[in-house]
C-alpha cells in the first residue's frame, strides 16, 4: 500500500462512519484548508464543530511563518554550529505544514462555488494592493510600474505560489471528486502507490545522488497538490484507522528526526550544506505530513477561542508573505543578529506574535470592508 497508511489500515468500498459522522460548521468563506470568514463569523451548527482541524491550521500557519524565519537568518553551514544545527532541525519538523493544508482539503472535499472563489481572488488582491501601496509609503519598496503592476494580478502573476496552485487545484477539484467516486477501490489504491513512487521515493532518491526527476519542481506544483487532495480523500472514504494520536505524533517525531539525521550525516559526508529533503516532494516529508495529520484527526475537542483563532488562517500567509514586505521586516528586525537559544526561543515567540498581528490586523479588515 501507500506508506504506513495503507499498510496498517483496511479498505471500505463504502464511505467510512467517521465521514458521516463529522460534520463541518458551514462557513460565508469555505475554501478547502482555508475554510473560515477571516472574522471568526459562523452560524447555526456551532455546537458540534470540532476544534481539532482548527488548530491543525494554527499550528501549520505558525509552522510556515516559523519555517520562513530560519530562511531569513541566513544561518552559515557550520556541523557544529549550534545556530544551523537547530535550524536544521526545527526546518524538519516545520516542512510538513503545506502539505497538511491539502490533505485539510482533501479530507473535506472542495466543492466548487464561483463565489468562494471570488471572495478568494479579492482578499489576494486587497492585501496585495494594500501592502504594496504600505511599503512604498514607508519606503520599504521603491514603486516600479513593470513590477508593481503584477501585483494587481497576484493569482495569475504567481505573486503567491500557494495560491495560485491552490486556486488551480480548486477548479479541477470537482473532476477529481467525481473521478475519487467513481474509481473502484483497487483502481484508486494503484493510483495511490503510482503516485506515491514517482512523487515521492523516486525523488528522495535522486536528490541523494544528484539527478534528474521525473516532476522536476520539488512538490511546488499542481502534481503534488493534485495527489495530496486525492490521498486527503482517501483518508476520509475508505481508509479505517488502527491507531490513535499518540502512535502518530510518535511517527511524526520520528520522522522529523530521521529527516534532522539523514540530512546532517549526507552534510558531513558531503562537507557541504546538504538541505534538499526539505523539498515537499521527499518520504520524509510525506510520511511526516500524514502522520501530523492523522495524530489531530483523532482529537476531540471544542474550543471557540481555537475557532476564532484559527478564522484568519489565510490571511496570516497573505500578510505575512507579501513579497514587498517579508524581507524587509526580517531585515529591520535583525534577526541575523540573534544567535544560539535566543534564536530558538526568537522563533518560537516571533511566529505566535506574527500570527497574532495579522489576526489583528484581518479583524481590522473585516469591520471596514466585511467578509471578503
Amino acid at each position: 500500500g501507500v506508506g504506513y497508511c495503507l499498510l496498517f489500515g483496511k479498505v471500505l468500498s463504502t464511505t467510512s462512519k467517521r465521514q458521516r459522522t463529522v460534520v463541518p460548521t458551514p462557513f460565508s468563506f469555505n475554501i478547502g484548508c482555508f475554510h473560515g470568514d477571516g472574522g471568526g463569523g459562523m452560524f447555526i451548527m456551532e455546537k458540534i464543530r470540532k476544534s481539532n482541524f482548527e488548530l491543525l491550521r494554527i499550528v501549520c500557519m505558525l509552522f510556515i511563518v516559523g519555517g520562513h524565519l530560519c530562511l531569513k537568518h541566513d544561518t552559515p553551514f557550520g556541523l557544529s554550529d549550534f545556530d544551523w544545527l537547530a535550524e536544521l532541525g526545527l526546518r524538519g519538523f516545520f516542512i510538513v505544514a503545506v502539505n497538511v493544508f491539502i490533505l485539510i482539503s482533501g479530507y473535506f472535499s472542495i466543492r466548487f462555488r464561483g463565489q468562494r472563489i471570488v471572495r478568494l481572488d479579492l482578499r489576494t488582491l486587497f492585501y496585495s494592493v494594500a501592502i504594496m501601496v504600505l511599503t512604498i509609503a514607508v519606503g520599504w519598496h521603491t514603486l516600479d510600474f513593470r513590477k508593481d503592476v503584477l501585483m494587481l494580478l497576484p493569482i495569475l502573476t504567481k505573486r503567491y505560489w500557494f495560491i495560485t496552485c491552490y486556486v488551480m487545484l480548486y477548479v479541477i477539484a470537482p473532476y477529481l471528486n467525481r473521478w475519487v467516486e467513481s474509481a473502484s477501490v483497487v483502481f484508486y489504491r494503484r493510483v495511490l502507490v503510482f503516485g506515491f513512487l514517482v512523487i515521492y521515493v523516486w525523488p528522495t532518491f535522486c536528490f541523494m545522488v544528484n539527478a534528474g526527476q521525473f516532476i522536476d519542481d520539488s512538490g511546488y506544483g499542481i502534481i503534488s497538490f493534485i495527489y495530496l487532495y486525492i490521498f486527503g480523500r482517501y483518508l476520509r472514504l475508505r481508509y479505517v484507522d488502527k491507531h490513535g494520536a499518540r502512535f502518530y505524533f510518535c511517527l511524526y517525531l520520528l520522522a522529523g528526526v530521521l529527516l534532522f539525521l539523514v540530512q546532517y550525516g549526507l552534510s558531513s559526508v558531503l562537507h557541504l550544506e546538504f538541505t534538499s529533503f526539505y523539498s515537499y516532494n521527499t518520504l520524509f516529508v510525506f510520511v511526516a505530513c500524514v502522520s501530523l495529520f492523522l495524530a489531530f484527526s483523532h482529537l476531540d475537542f471544542r474550543s471557540r477561542v481555537i475557532n476564532m483563532l484559527a478564522a484568519p488562517c489565510f490571511s496570516v500567509y497573505l500578510i505575512h508573505s507579501h513579497p514587498y514586505f517579508w524581507g524587509s521586516f526580517c531585515s529591520k528586525l535583525d534577526i541575523a543578529a540573534i544567535h544560539g537559544w535566543r534564536w530558538v526561543m526568537a522563533i518560537f515567540v516571533g511566529s505566535i506574535a506574527i500570527y497574532l498581528a495579522c489576526f489583528v490586523i484581518d479583524r481590522f479588515r473585516v469591520l471596514l470592508l466585511g467578509r471578503l
